[in-house]
């Protein structure tokens, strides 16, 4: 009988029971014998006089413990079947158990599991349950016998059979079955759950079956499936994914593996385990999408059916789907909630765009809107904006309108919008936005909303901020805490504005893209606003986030497929978004539109939902409409006079319109009012699709309609003493006059409104054309000018000149760049040393003449010492030579009859450096690159971009540009500019004449510098521009100015990927607008250009970015 090697046990003792001495002998005797369990007890007493002992091997094992201490503490017995008296002493009888038999079947069942009370005409006495010990096991390998385990065991056969009885175990041996090797019961190996309380796990791996996994842990296929009904994601045996986590044991649930990108679920990178008990049921609700948005099955956030449908897989385990779908996890469903039944009266808005008269037609006045739109219950003035210091500011261009809409009295409540898509993107104001409702700010500007609305005669308060939190719009990036500041504010707003009945109103437009939306609490912030403008009529457009987004346009994987903005499934879709979000129904006033999207066909007769647009990114190519002026974005009133001219048989005019049930929206095809043919591609809602749509969303219960905007619905012409004024879209009646134009950028900019909308690109154009004009006539100068031959001539004789000091620093003691390569030797008169040499010291304090000194250089890293000196000082290893030089102290002398300064013999104070680099004395080795040269190469492609720009200027005046106008300007502005950069070089290098070597020096070479890198792409843009402005660019190294702010466009000259090279190659390469043709060349051009990000702008000249940031903003301007 083998002795349990037991590391712990437990005695129990009752209250009335004493032990003897010869009890612990008794029990040393039993466990001796193999026993783990001993016990003294009868239930049918009432006394506490049980004794217990209970023995374990394993600390994990201590539940079995707590479970017998228990069961003796409630006055039960241990019960173990086939347990028996050991013997009887005095009153007591001991039980024991029988001999241990040879089975090799494997007793899992734990023992508290099986305890009952003992039978109440037992005697009391000393029980012992004996468990059997475990036997030391192998595996059987693959071909083991029995002989070759028995070899194994270090046993006889005889005894291998012993231990192993059972009869046909020599031909029925398996690969991975257990066998004893010794006495005892087969352990066992199966899986047990962690001491957390979680089942074993298996990863599984790439090649990985059930079977497989089965048979290395010792259970079976079926077994695997019953463990694994509530883990995450199991699909069954035949749908095991590389990764997935499985349990191999009884226990919780386990965390699934984490998987990079997801947005959502467990599995998201990060996500820890839920604390306390949970199921595969709970790990559902970790990290919930933005919004109550679905959770895909694979982890991904959306709120359409693709995210949105449940397909369990048949296991019906939590995470499971069907193959072939996308399944979804949590916050399923695509339905509209809360909108059972109607909240109140229903809401119709209408914006007023009180600029509408900068426009050359289409004008509505404020005092017009009564009239002309009977059932309106709030009119929302758009815009006001923001001042510097966060008041309220009304624009002089809508000043006017803001008087008339504040003094009438009117049957609907009149609203004050602030903000709008421009003001919170542009340059000089985005920022405004974000400063005022900072921690700091946002009282301050609650305080000035209230003022304004006090000394105003206004209903409430509406702001459009599109969108705070938002990364993509061309701007800086916005805080991710600025959604969070924006709710903040509205909430301090909100308690000074008042919440009791007659209170102004506050509300806000949001977004209907769930990419957008989900940066807004919107749940949080409909607590204190009075509704939503919910804009549901921009659903997809020729933007940024649409615009090559696979996922932006279902079924569409560029992004820039024809589809309808005001798409009423999607707009269904969006609803139940916001109310999922946790919005009630009637704080949402749905969009309705008054325009059309735009686009240009890529195939004219293509139209349907498959079919692509042409253009870019923020940027539609198509035609403007006569007085919205802006391509992609056309007023119904626009739409409806195209058809009526084309009904009409104008010339000109082409027009074909039909219903589109799908989507509930009006689609055109080829409007236009230039000539140009059946084009464009547009979805709007007429007047009778309004109507219907306005009936749909009052249907379900929603607040309210807001419709973007009453001044475009219709034909309006505004009000004058005289009669009406605006224009027609009859085409060809709009002249522009180049001699009214502004002649300057700044000028433009500051005047643009004094342009027509159709002459803006010209004027534009013009500028542009004649800028480059003057930076061409500048370059042919300096390569025919003596005066500037000659300034190339000092340039090259001066860098070589500047060679020696450069040295000096690159190896002065203590601090140049160059020492850390080299050791040095020194002696004084007072001292002595060797070593690094930034620890050479050559002056004795208390010494004043400290004599001749020398330093004697040795170069302990060469290559490091020549590949520094090229790198960081632009010194060739060819240009020095190692010699001795000899520099004496500064040693002053006295002026002529002055007493006070007795002549001081300092002439033998000098250091002598021996073994120094010095540049060589033979000039002419020196190479340095010729600027005139490369300058020349540049002249005839640099011709080239202005007779482009000659072209292209002529052809758009005369109407007969087969591109379109935008992409010219972006993609000519980039290559005028950087010649610009270095026209204020130019005329300085004139100033600077030999006598200036010294002086001047720097000065010349920086210049110089400049107006090389300004024409290095082109030359390069033909693949010729490798290192050309590295090679320059060691002028700047040798004259110690690497770091000077004008020579930050080195890294993008040098370059020939860079954005300049690949649009000079596109405009007038072998693939240019000669090949290509105009609209091809000049698009492509144009998007090299947009694609350059406020990072990549930063390596150009602040003259550049500034000039190039007005260009951006007059596209605004003129064409949006």
């Amino acid at each position: 009988m083998p002795i349990l090697q037991f590391s712990l046990f437990v005695l129990y003792s009752g209250l009335n029971r004493i032990l003897r001495v010869s009890d612990f002998s008794f029990i040393g005797v039993v466990l001796k014998k193999g026993a783990q369990a001993i016990q003294s007890c009868n239930t049918s007493i009432k006394e506490a006089r049980t004794v217990g002992l209970f023995a374990v091997e394993k600390t994990e094992d201590l539940y079995m413990v707590q479970s017998a201490l228990k069961q003796w503490a409630n006055g039960g017995c241990l019960y173990f079947p086939r347990s028996r008296v050991l013997a009887t002493i005095s009153e007591l009888g001991v039980l024991t158990a029988g001999e241990p038999s040879n089975l090799t079947e494997l007793d899992t069942r734990p023992i508290w599991r099986h305890t009952r009370p003992m039978l109440p005409h037992a005697k009391s006495g000393f029980h012992s349950l004996a468990i059997r010990a475990d036997c030391r096991a192998i595996q059987v390998g693959v071909g083991d016998s029995c002989t070759a385990l028995s070899v194994r065991c270090g046993i006889r056969g005889s005894d291998f059979l012993k231990f192993n009885s059972m009869t046909n175990l020599c031909s029925t041996l398996m690969p991975k079955q257990w066998v004893c090797c010794s006495e005892g019961t087969l352990p066992d190996k199966r899986p047990k759950p962690q001491p957390d309380g979680t089942c074993a796990t298996h990863t599984v791996v790439v090649g990985d079956g059930c079977f497989a996994i089965a048979d290395n842990y010792g259970i079976t296929v079926d077994d695997i499936d019953k463990l694994n009904r509530g883990t995450w994601g199991w699909s069954g045996c035949n749908r095991l994914q590389p990764g997935q986590v499985i349990c191999l044991s009884k226990g919780n649930t386990p965390m699934p593996a984490e998987i990079a990108g997801v947005d959502c679920g467990p599995q998201k990178p990060g996500t820890r385990k839920p604390s306390g008990e949970f199921d595969g049921w709970d790990l559902a609700k970790l990290n919930p999408c933005p919004l109550n948005a679905c959770c895909s099955g694979w982890g991904f956030c959306g709120i359409t059916a693709e995210f949105c449908t449940e397909f369990p897989a048949d296991t019906g385990a939590p995470g499971s789907f069907k193959h072939g779908t996308n399944g979804c996890i949590s916050n399923c469903g695509t339905e509209i909630v809360g909108n059972k039944t109607p909240g109140g009266s229903f809401a119709r808005v209408g914006y007023f765009q009180a600029y509408n008269f900068n426009r050359d037609c289409l004008y509505l006045d404020a005092r017009k809107i009564e009239e002309n739109f009977k059932d309106l219950t709030h009119v929302h003035f758009a815009f006001a904006g923001l001042t510097e210091d966060f008041n309220i500011n009304i624009g002089d261009n809508i000043r006017e309108q803001f008087d008339l809409f504040n003094s009438m009295k009117a049957p609907f409540k009149k609203i004050l919008s602030v903000g709008g898509w421009a003001e919170s993107t542009e340059p000089g104001t985005y920022s405004r936005y974000r400063q005022a409702v900072s921690p700091k700010n946002r009282y301050k500007f609650a305080q000035n909303v209230v003022k304004f609305l006090d000394s105003h005669n206004l209903d409430g308060i509406d702001f459009d901020w599109e969108y705070p939190g938002a990364t993509d719009q061309g701007i800086p990036a916005s805080n991710p805490y600025d959604a969070e500041n924006y709710y903040r504010f509205l909430t301090q707003l909100r308690v000074l504005l008042g919440t009791a009945p007659g209170s102004r109103s506050l509300s806000i437009a949001i977004p209907a893209s769930y990419w957008y939306l989900k940066l807004f609490p919107v749940r949080a912030i409909s607590v204190v606003v009075d509704y939503f403008i919910y804009m549901t009529y921009d659903l997809h457009g020729q933007w940024v986030l649409d615009y090559g987004n696979k996922f932006a346009n279902p079924g569409c994987p560029n992004g820039n497929c024809l589809r309808s903005h005001i798409n009423r499934t999607e707009t269904y879709s969006a609803l139940a978004m916001i109310t999922k979000a946790g919005v009630v129904p009637e704080k949402v006033f749905v969009g309705v539109s008054s325009y059309g999207r735009s686009f240009r066909m890529s195939d004219p007769s293509c139209t349907g939902p498959q079919c692509t647009f042409t253009g870019a990114y923020g940027h539609s190519e198509a035609e403007p409409g006569q007085c919205t002026g802006t391509g992609g974005y056309i007023a119904n009133a626009e739409l409806q006079k195209i058809l009526e001219y084309t009904d009409k048989g104008e010339k000109g005019f082409e027009a074909k319109k039909w219903y589109d049930a799908e989507t509930d929206s009006d689609i055109m095809t080829c409007y236009g009012t230039r000539g140009q043919g059946m084009t464009d591609w547009v979805a709007y809602m007429d007047d009778n699709t309004k109507a219907k749509r306005i009936s749909w969303i009052q249907g379900l219960n929603m607040g309210g309609i807001s419709d973007w905007a009453l001044d475009l619905g219709d034909w309006f012409t505004g009000i004058k003493e005289n009669g009406t004024i605006g224009w027609t879209v009859e085409p060809g009646n709009l002249d522009c006059d180049p001699n009214a134009w502004p002649k300057t950028l700044e000028d433009l900019d500051a005047n643009i409104g004094k342009v027509p909308i159709p002459c803006r690109g010209m004027a534009l154009m013009d500028i542009l054309t004649k800028e480059l004009e003057g930076a061409v006539d500048k370059y042919r100068e300096i390569s025919s000018s003596d005066d500037y031959k000659q300034r190339f001539e000092w340039y090259a004789d001066w860098v070589k000149d500047s060679i020696e000091p450069r040295l000096m620093k690159f190896t002065a003691l203590k601090t140049g760049e160059g020492l850390k390569y080299m050791d040095c030797k020194w002696s004084t008169p007072y001292a002595k040393g060797e070593g690094p040499c930034t620890e050479v010291n050559l002056y004795d304090p208390d010494h004043a003449d400290p004599g001749g000194r020398t330093v004697e250089y040795t170069v302990r890293d060469e290559e490091g010492f020549y590949n520094a000196l090229l790198k960081d000082a632009g010194i060739s290893k060819e240009w020095i030579e190692w010699t001795t030089i000899t520099e004496p102290d500064y040693c002053p002398t006295c002026p002529p009859k002055n007493e006070f300064c007795p002549p001081k013999p300092c002439a033998d104070n000098y250091v002598k450096y021996v073994n120094v680099p010095s540049r060589i004395l033979d000039k002419s080795k020196i190479k340095v690159e010729d600027p005139k040269e490369l300058i020349d190469k540049a002249i005839p492609h640099i011709d080239d971009v202005l007779d482009l720009a000659y072209i292209t200027s002529y052809e758009l005046n005369m109407g007969i540009l087969d591109a379109d106008i935008t992409d010219v300007i972006t993609s000519l502005s980039m290559p005028v500019f950087m010649l610009q950069d270095a026209s204020k070089s130019i005329e300085e290098i004139k100033k600077i004449g030999k006598e200036h070597h010294d002086t001047k020096k720097k000065e010349l070479i920086l210049n110089i510098l400049s107006i090389v890198f300004s024409i290095i792409p082109f030359v390069g843009f033909a693949g010729q521009a490798a290192g050309i402005a590295t090679r320059f660019a060691t002028a700047a190294l040798i004259i110690g100015e690497i770091g000077n702010a004008a020579l930050s466009v080195v890294d993008i000259v040098d370059n020939p990927a860079a954005a300049p090279f690949a649009i000079l190659g596109l405009l007038i390469g072998v693939e240019g607008v000669q090949v290509k043709g105009a609209r091809e060349a000049f698009k492509k051009a144009a998007n090299v250009r947009r694609a350059l990000k406020a990072d990549g702008l930063k390596s150009f000249s602040q003259e550049f970015v500034r000039k190039d940031s007005l260009v951006q903003g007059l596209l605004k301007k003129c064409f949006k």
